[in-house]
């Protein structure tokens, strides 16, 4: 059986293949809407367009259409839906509008803490234990979230939502019964109607389309990255315990930072050093931690496989 808390050997290396390629998805798409040279809001509504035309067509090439009815037909699972819908929605939206707006490195913050508040959701409402270092590593993220909050007097919104709402999503997320591409394209055809009619009836957008070439191909690689990336993003999170799964995120926000200072010449001011060194002070022991530990953590699922193999 699949078990969230204890996946077989080959669900942790397929888990670990859909994390890393979507933080690097996650990781250019901050860059790639700069060259897009477009709204963020008017990019929220492009991605939900592209991005349910894609999923529709992976489905369609898939067959799997007779899933996305049965996944409907429970009424339990669209208490769940919708609500998720609305969760992802926010997340999708400031992906988009952050850097747009110069909170590249807001949003990058945000997911850099997004895997502590992971790891605190795993303790909090599954029973995952945490070691040592991941402890540390927590109490140095919220010592940095405290000397923001002392410097600024506030805490960046874009960071707080997204470290915030993203478990919320993941644990609404669990308690559907359907796979990811079906529940994906639930999500973003319930966007579908507002995003055809915000885009058709805004003429600045459709003339800016009509006279820019590039955005014929810009806009639809812009739509397969989005559902790429976030196609993997959740993959990975059915595949691994809620802790590994969250340590394992630390490489999108380390690009996301990158493109926004080094690509996207994003101001920073000299006392986030000490907010962003906590932080990725954080960040430098749960990699060591987990290189550490995964070894010990692959022998173990070989383990539980082979003996699971032996009793069937």
């Amino acid at each position: 059986m699949n078990q969230i808390s204890s996946p077989s050997h080959y669900q942790y290396g397929r888990g670990l293949t859909c994390s890393v390629i979507a933080s690097i998805l996650f990781g250019i798409t901050p860059w790639l809407v700069q060259q897009l040279y477009i709204s963020g809001n008017q990019l929220f509504w492009v991605r939900m367009l592209t991005g349910s035309l894609c999923l529709m067509l992976t489905i369609t090439l898939s067959d799997q259409w007779h899933d996305v009815k049965k996944m409907l037909s429970h009424r339990r699972n669209l208490l769940f839906l919708i609500p998720g819908t609305a969760l992802v929605g926010i997340q999708w939206w400031l992906f988009v509008w952050a850097p747009v707006n110069q909170q590249t490195k807001e949003l990058a913050l945000g997911y850099f803490l997004l895997p502590l508040t992971l790891a605190l959701t795993g303790w909090l409402f599954y029973g995952e234990k945490l070691s040592l270092p991941q402890k540390l590593a927590i109490a140095l993220a919220v010592l940095g979230v405290a000397v923001e909050l002392w410097q600024q007097g506030q805490l960046p919104w874009v960071a707080l939502v997204v470290a915030g709402l993203y478990p919320v999503y993941f644990m609404v997320r669990r308690n559907v019964k359907a796979s990811v591409v079906t529940i994906m394209l639930f999500e973003q055809s319930l966007f579908l109607p507002f995003a055809l009619y915000f885009l058709l009836q805004n003429s600045e957008f459709t003339l800016l389309v009509q006279n820019t070439p590039s955005l014929w191909f810009l806009l639809p690689l812009f739509g397969i990255i989005s559902v790429c990336s976030m196609l993997m993003y959740v993959n990975a999170s059915n595949k691994l315990p809620f802790s590994l799964f969250g340590l394992l995120s630390y490489l999108e926000p380390a690009l996301i930072f990158v493109v926004a200072i080094a690509i996207l010449q994003e101001s920073f001011e000299a006392a986030q050093w000490v907010t962003y060194g906590l932080i990725w002070t954080a960040t430098l022991i749960v990699v060591i931690d987990l290189i550490r530990l995964l070894p010990n953590q692959v022998s173990h699922q070989k383990k539980a496989s082979k003996l699971h193999t032996e009793q069937r």
